[in-house]
């Protein structure tokens, strides 16, 4: 079964360039889940249809361009986005650059060039997925690291552990209830060799 299409929504206020942005993207092999044409319109969708990838233009009508409207986008839902503009002046690029978006076309657009700043695109989104995943795992191993720090009290003569309620357990049962960890358990050399003749039976 073949992998379901790419879902890219386009937020563009002029109607010609919306039209022209999604046939170039159908003949990629791309599905264009919605269109909108201003901020208020792109949030609702979004939210709604919760696309793969936003190709946002910076200049719409409105009380708020492309680059306040992503900004909001990328807070609310993390959703990467790729912006479509005509300006590449020093202020709308640091703007732009703000909202961390994860392509930059320049009108008008080359549908050439749209398939590897997709790709490139939600590479980079899945990278930053993995890394963010990554970083959730060891905060919560580094979590349980610091419950165990401090004095540990041991029993001098059965070696149990007594836990923050009072109680006394064995020392794997203490540490599995704060670390993901099985244990297993064996005899090491110098219990074995100590033990020798309990095996044997003489």
């Amino acid at each position: 079964m073949d992998p379901s299409p790419i879902g890219i929504f386009v937020v563009e206020d002029m109607s010609s360039e919306a039209v022209f942005l999604e046939a170039a993207l159908a003949a990629e092999g791309y599905s264009v889940v919605g269109t909108a044409a201003d901020g208020p319109e792109a949030l609702r969708l979004t939210r709604e249809l919760r696309p793969d990838l936003i190709f946002m233009d910076i200049m719409l009508d409105g009380p708020e361009d492309g680059i306040q409207v992503a900004g909001r986008i990328r807070a609310e839902f993390g959703t990467p986005l790729v912006f479509l503009t005509a300006y590449t002046d020093a202020e709308t690029l640091g703007r732009a650059r703000a909202v961390e978006p994860y392509g930059y076309l320049v009108k008008p657009l080359e549908p050439r060039l749209l398939r590897p700043t997709i790709e490139m695109a939600l590479h980079k989104h899945e990278m930053e997925r993995e890394r963010q995943a990554l970083t959730e795992s060891l905060q919560a191993a580094l979590a349980e690291v610091e419950q165990l720090r401090g004095l540990l009290p041991v029993c001098a003569w059965c070696r149990r552990v007594r836990d923050d309620d009072g109680y006394w357990d064995t020392l794997e049962g203490y540490l599995s209830k704060r670390l993901s960890t099985e244990y297993t358990h064996g005899m090491c050399e110098q219990c074995v060799e100590k033990h020798a003749k309990d095996f044997s039976g003489s």
